[in-house]
């Protein structure tokens, strides 16, 4: 497989980013290796401005610039889309001792430097302690007055996984917190909460990584590490990744030691929307195609499904040894390949639907 030997990449778009040796100026976030660790340590955000924007930048600063405005947050989205980080970098907003809310949070600072070995600031992961009894023991805690910062910080991440008691019992000190309180919840399932515990905080919402941010996430690291990546591996790069940051970053990881296998995405293991959509293009079912594609999710990362449905598609036709069927892949694939991320969401639906719609007539009763 020919690579290009280019210390740099450049360019927004999934498949295809193209190839500059200087690194790129202009960026919606700036990535910051700290470390030696594994990448999705090293690059683990901790301002502001290096959070992949899979959530809403906006809400977030009207938090930072509305700090009094609620004290308990819920951060909901899937595996490895920045919740956790974005929680402990709010949290830092609301210490942090300088002045411009700008900068905030400035980690220089006394406050932002002390943040991990404060008594101010407790992390549980209720995926191991989510007992009725570990909430007491927390909400006990509550009690207690900030020793050093104007807040007690709670982190709770798997929120969801707590018992039904142990929501009610934290739901109960939430409904009139103490002044000085600050929580925030992580779920990666917000259904599994309570709805009058979800409803006591303000949420924030994650979705998955876009294509263009997964582009600028492959130049940026690519440039720090120097690593070269061949044009056929950058979309399965981010199509493993499926919509996660953290595995995105694994995955290059991955890559640079020569570990990542860019055909796995395309086998079993691909998304069941995909795979769904997969079936009912090659049944030269329309109607079973359409009731797919007015799905809510579907709706909304028609782009990646896209990219997802090329790929699979490319998998199948290599792996088919009978050739008139292939070859009827091969066209399906055709109509379904051109990037769409230069139009605007609602254009890529409506690309999509007519990209499904002309594979879907290739394999149409004769």
């Amino acid at each position: 497989m020919q690579e290009n030997n280019y210390d740099f990449l450049s360019g927004d778009e999934l498949p295809g980013v193209t190839r500059s040796k200087k690194p790129i100026e202009d960026s919606e976030f700036r990535l910051v290796p700290r470390g030696d660790g594994p990448f999705r340590e090293k690059y683990r955000p901790l301002k502001i401005n290096e959070i992949a924007p899979t959530c809403s930048k906006d809400q977030i600063n009207d938090i930072i610039r509305r700090p009094h405005a609620s004290q308990v947050y819920l951060l909901e989205g899937k595996t490895g889309t920045g919740k956790t980080s974005c929680a402990r970098i709010l949290a830092k907003t609301y210490v942090c001792l300088d002045r411009k809310d700008e900068v905030k949070p400035c980690l220089i600072c006394d406050a932002c430097a002390s943040f991990d070995r404060s008594y101010d600031v407790t992390n549980l992961n209720a995926a191991n302690q989510n007992k009725i009894e570990d909430i007491r023991s927390l909400v006990e805690d509550f009690r207690y007055k900030p020793a050093v910062y104007p807040y007690k910080i709670f982190i709770l991440d798997e929120v969801q996984r707590l018992t039904d008691a142990a929501q009610q019992v934290l739901l109960t000190e939430l409904e009139e917190p103490p002044s000085y309180l600050l929580i925030f919840m992580c779920t990666t399932d917000s259904k599994q909460l309570s709805k009058p515990l979800a409803d006591r905080a303000t949420r924030i919402t994650f979705g998955d990584l876009k294509p263009k941010h997964a582009g600028s996430i492959i130049k940026q690291v690519a440039a720090y590490e120097n690593i070269s990546i061949s044009d056929e591996d950058i979309d399965s790069l981010y199509q493993q990744s499926r919509g996660s940051v953290r595995a995105l970053l694994n995955n290059i990881q991955s890559y640079a030691a020569g570990g990542f296998d860019p055909e796995r995405w395309e086998g079993d293991e691909a998304p069941a929307d995909v795979v769904a959509l997969f079936k009912g293009i090659t049944k030269g079912s329309w109607s079973e195609l359409a009731k797919l594609l007015q799905k809510p999710n579907i709706r909304s990362e028609p782009e990646m499904l896209r990219m997802g449905l090329e790929s699979y598609l490319r998998g199948s036709i290599l792996r088919n040894p009978n050739i008139e069927e292939a070859i009827k892949l091969g066209e399906a694939m055709i109509r379904l390949s051109g990037s769409m991320l230069m139009d605007t969401s609602a254009g890529q639906y409506n690309q999509f639907v007519l990209k499904c719609l002309r594979a879907c007539y290739v394999f149409r009763a004769n």
